[in-house]
C-alpha cells in the first residue's frame, strides 16, 4: 500500500515538474553588464525603431538584455526630458 501511494506521489511530482518546466521554458532571460550610459545608448537606438509604439521597461529590458531596474529609470528620465511620453498622456492622434 505505501509503495503505490509513494509510486502516486513521485508520479504527481513528475507531472508537476514537466508542467512547470513547460512554463517556464524560453522564460529565461540573460541580462548583460552594461554601463547606465551604454544602456541609454542602447535604449534611445531602440526607440529610434519604435517611434509611435507602446513599449515598457520590461519589454526594453527583455529586448535589450539589461536589468529591469535600469530600463525603468531610463525610461523615466526620458520622460522627465521630454524624449518619452507616458502611457496616460498617449494620443493616438499625435
Amino acid at each position: 500500500m505505501l509503495d503505490v501511494n509513494l509510486a502516486r506521489r513521485v508520479e504527481e511530482l513528475e507531472r508537476r515538474v514537466k508542467e512547470l518546466e513547460s512554463i517556464v521554458k524560453g522564460k529565461v532571460l540573460v541580462v548583460r553588464e552594461i554601463s547606465r550610459d551604454e544602456a541609454k545608448k542602447l535604449l534611445l537606438d531602440y526607440l529610434k525603431d519604435k517611434k509611435g509604439e507602446v513599449t515598457s521597461p520590461l519589454k526594453i529590458s527583455e529586448d535589450l538584455q539589461i536589468p529591469y531596474e535600469v530600463a525603468h529609470s531610463l525610461v523615466l528620465e526620458l520622460v522627465e526630458e521630454g524624449k518619452l511620453q507616458p502611457l496616460e498622456e498617449y494620443d493616438e492622434g499625435d
